[in-house]
């Protein structure tokens, strides 16, 4: 009788097992869908009544073609795309926002905060995005912001241009040219002496200096009328709302949060049922102490008693 008692003994101090996540559903499915059941409808109610946010686009078209040279032709792609990744950077520049804001009438912070440009890959397109509270004022945004953008561009070029001094040096290199053709001996007369040769010499120096200049003065032009050349490719007419949007995520954030809660309940559940059937005293009827289970508790087990040692004093069994 020692052993079976020790044994017994042992028994009673042996480690509660551990119900796992996949028993804890099975036994008590109910449980785990609980909080799906409360979150999703409230999370629903609160994302529908959230006020929704608009958004309206406007795209442009960078750059411009210009067919009078093969080269031209052959750059034109890569150019038209740095000018597109370039101009979204003016966007918040504060000419920009000024303009809109006062055309709008709205506060320049309302616009710089729901105010983005981007350039689509691989192309010449720069897109405007705007968002405000309503439809209206999303597409008057960036219809606004798409005018103001190009106004900007167009004045910064125009005020930074090369061609201004291009032109003076070139009117002065053509005044040059024409005094020292004025002061260049016939040479019908025969073979020009030193001085005249120096006279040539000096028209040439002229001639080449306003070929020069006026290569240059043309390539600032042609330059100045790209670099500048930012125009409306489609206007902004509509704006979409991100209401289902935001539900729909809403709605999956509440299915996922109430999973992992119900999950978390039933095996608590579980566990705290096993518990108090190991340790329920040897008196207490099968099932005491469950009665708010309503179905979804576990049965107990049969509770492991100690075998206590016979006294002598103990009367014998009949």
């Amino acid at each position: 009788m020692p052993g079976s008692a020790a044994s017994a003994l042992a028994a009673e101090f042996e480690p509660v097992p551990r119900i796992g996540a996949l028993v804890a559903l099975r036994r008590h499915w109910l449980l785990a869908l609980l909080p799906i059941i409360v979150l999703v409808p409230v999370v629903g109610v609160v994302a529908a009544k959230r006020t929704p946010k608009y958004s309206a686009e406007a795209r442009l078209m960078a750059g411009q073609l210009n067919l009078s040279t093969a080269a031209a032709v052959a750059g034109y792609a890569q150019a038209s795309q740095d000018l597109a990744s370039t101009y979204p950077l003016m966007i918040y520049a504060n000419p920009v926002i000024g303009r809109v804001a006062r055309q709008l009438h709205i506060s320049s912070a309302a616009v710089a905060s729901g105010l983005t440009a981007t350039s689509v890959p691989s192309s010449s397109i720069v897109r405007v995005d705007a968002t405000a509270g309503s439809a209206k004022q999303a597409i008057d945004i960036a219809n606004a912001a798409s005018a103001a953008l190009i106004h900007y561009v167009a004045s910064f070029n125009r005020n930074n241009s090369d061609s201004p001094r291009l032109q003076k040096a070139l009117l002065a290199a053509n005044v040059a040219y024409e005094h020292a053709v004025a002061q260049m001996p016939s040479t019908s007369q025969g073979p020009l002496d030193p001085a005249g040769q120096r006279l040539k010499a000096k028209v040439d120096t002229a001639r080449a200096a306003v070929a020069g200049l006026t290569s240059v003065y043309q390539q600032s032009l042609l330059n100045e009328s790209a670099s500048s050349l930012l125009r409306p490719l489609s206007s902004a007419t509509g704006a979409t709302s991100d209401k289902t949007r935001k539900l729909e995520i809403a709605l999956f954030a509440a299915v996922i949060a109430g999973a992992i809660l119900g999950v978390g309940l039933a095996t608590l559940r579980a566990n705290v049922v096993a518990r108090r059937a190991l340790t329920a005293p040897p008196w207490q009827p099968a099932g005491a102490g469950f009665e708010g289970d309503g179905g979804l508790a576990d049965k107990p087990r049969p509770v492991r008693t100690t075998v206590r040692a016979r006294s002598p004093s103990d009367p014998p069994n009949t």
